[in-house]
């Protein structure tokens, strides 16, 4: 489905789009959550978003609230041009898990709070220490 959404798609475009986004997506993120967010950012706590969505659509917000840990699909680009293919796996489910242990070491001897919305998030809620369903 990317791939016949995008491909072919200037890259410089695709990355305006997910920026323009980065606006839209405050709309849908629950009061608790930002809540919760900024208790971190106080404290200090390292935060990583953790998503299968496109990096380019992520990291704008992620950058507006200050989080620069962003752990997401990753896309192909050919000069200049999105080729419509995955430059890594998809970051769904089990890969949420190993990317996230890539970046920060066992996840056993961390403490782990998940923000999970959906089936993808599955597997970081049963390692995790603290869950919040974001519904």
């Amino acid at each position: 489905m990317f791939s016949f959404l995008y491909k072919g798609m200037d890259y410089l475009r695709f990355k305006q789009l997910g920026s323009d986004f980065a606006n839209i997506i405050d709309s849908f993120v629950r009061k608790s959550t930002f809540y919760e967010l900024n208790n971190f950012k106080h404290n200090a706590v390292p935060i990583y978003i953790v998503s299968a969505s496109i990096d380019a659509w992520v990291r704008p917000w992620c950058v507006k609230h200050g989080i620069g840990n962003v752990i997401c699909t990753e896309i192909a680009i050919d000069n200049g041009v999105v080729t419509g293919k995955f430059l890594t796996p998809n970051c769904f489910g089990p890969e949420k898990v190993k990317r996230l242990s890539a970046a920060v070491g066992t996840l056993e001897d961390q403490y782990v709070t998940v923000f999970g919305d959906s089936r993808g998030d599955k597997e970081l809620m049963r390692i995790a220490n603290k869950v919040f369903l974001v519904q």
